[in-house]
């Protein structure tokens, strides 16, 4: 029997019913404010001085794709002609013994084909045209790394890298999804 029925009398079902309630709000501030806004999202990009950093911001920004959602992507997901990309994986190291797995996203909804706008195409285009001329290219290497996946750990460091010269709040990897639920 746990202390606070003991102790205290309370019903055990009330008592896990106010705990989850804290922490479904306790999330949500959370998650409030970890967005930039459109501003804030420009005054960041402007600082950034590295072309695949600027890449990686901007695509996820723009597409609010989850870190593991953007870590799988291949060259085959992008379809520059009708200017859109398709969602059907996700990249998981949750699976013991192996440096990474491709999976089924979290949702069937997570499957999606999403538009991208000229400047992102444009960006893309320029960074596939530089990715072709490594030795052995070919349209299953990531799009953001290649033969080695872009993992959240990068995308973290290098948002840290950028923050102060910008002057904006702090985010995590996935604010940069979060603004596109947010608005």
């Amino acid at each position: 029997m746990h202390v606070y029925v003991t102790n205290y009398k309370f019903d055990i079902k009330v008592v896990n019913c106010l705990q989850k309630y804290r922490l479904i709000h306790l999330k949500k501030r959370e998650n409030e404010y970890n967005f930039w806004t459109y501003e804030e999202f420009n005054r960041f990009i402007k600082v950034v001085n590295n072309d695949f950093d600027k890449l990686i911001f901007t695509f996820l920004y723009y597409t609010g794709l989850r870190i593991g959602e953007f870590s799988a992507l291949n060259w085959n997901d992008i379809n520059f002609k009708n200017k859109t990309l398709s969602i059907n994986k996700s990249l998981s190291k949750d699976i013991s013994g192996k440096p990474y797995t491709i999976v089924s996203p979290k949702t069937k909804n997570s499957i999606r084909v999403i538009d991208l706008d000229d400047n992102l195409i444009k960006m893309l285009k320029e960074h596939y045209n530089k990715e072709k001329n490594v030795y052995g290219f070919n349209k299953e290497m990531f799009i953001f790394g290649n033969v080695k996946y872009t993992n959240k750990k990068y995308v973290s460091s290098h948002i840290e890298k950028y923050l102060k010269k910008a002057n904006v709040k702090r985010i995590t990897p996935h604010g940069l999804d979060t603004h596109m639920q947010v608005y």
